[in-house]
């Protein structure tokens, strides 16, 4: 029966996957009676015999009414199986959920999740980019002080040469003097 089902409802466009899913729900709680979906196969069989849709469906009512099927009982039965594949809807809606909810809102919470480090993270760089730049000014401030602190050295040790070798200069003389005069 599957396989008279599955082309019963079968068209273009629609997946095939779904369609057994759907025809497998049916299938499982098909009414033992004379029903819709027998109904429904009776019509296919006389359209495949070259009835118009009109008078194949009039031509299998007339059968199915001598097993006692009436117009009440086939929309009843035609309306229980449209429920039971509404109920295939909230089964699929809650998988549907289910995924949603892994592979969605998963992902949302890790990329909030990553956007929040991004901006900690970029507020640790801005934080080094100051120390950066106070370290970069200390060391040019340092440069200065040192350049400073060198030419003082190089000035006191100038200034100490030059006074040095005059002290040394007088007292060579004075040396010369006291060999001379005394």
């Amino acid at each position: 029966m599957a396989t008279t089902l599955q082309k019963l409802f079968a068209a273009e466009g629609i997946d095939n996957t779904t369609l057994g899913i759907l025809i497998s729900t049916v299938e499982r709680n098909n009414r033992p009676e004379f029903d819709y979906i027998e109904f429904k196969q009776a019509v296919q069989k006389l359209i495949e015999m070259q009835l118009d849709e009109p008078m194949a469906f009039k031509s299998a009512f007339a059968t199915a009414s001598t097993l006692g099927l009436t117009r009440e009982k086939l929309i009843e039965t035609a309306t229980h199986y449209r429920s039971l594949l509404e109920s295939e809807r909230s089964k699929f809606d809650e998988v549907l959920q289910k995924q949603q909810e892994k592979n969605i809102a998963g992902r949302i919470e890790e990329a909030k999740a990553l956007k929040d480090k991004i901006v900690d993270w970029q507020e640790e760089i801005n934080k080094l980019q100051q120390q950066i730049a106070q370290a970069k000014l200390r060391i040019d401030e340092n440069d200065l002080a040192i350049n400073q602190s060198v030419q003082k050295i190089n000035n006191a040790k100038a200034l100490f040469d030059t006074t040095l070798q005059h002290v040394n200069t007088v007292i060579a003389a004075d040396i010369q003097k006291i060999s001379e005069f005394l």
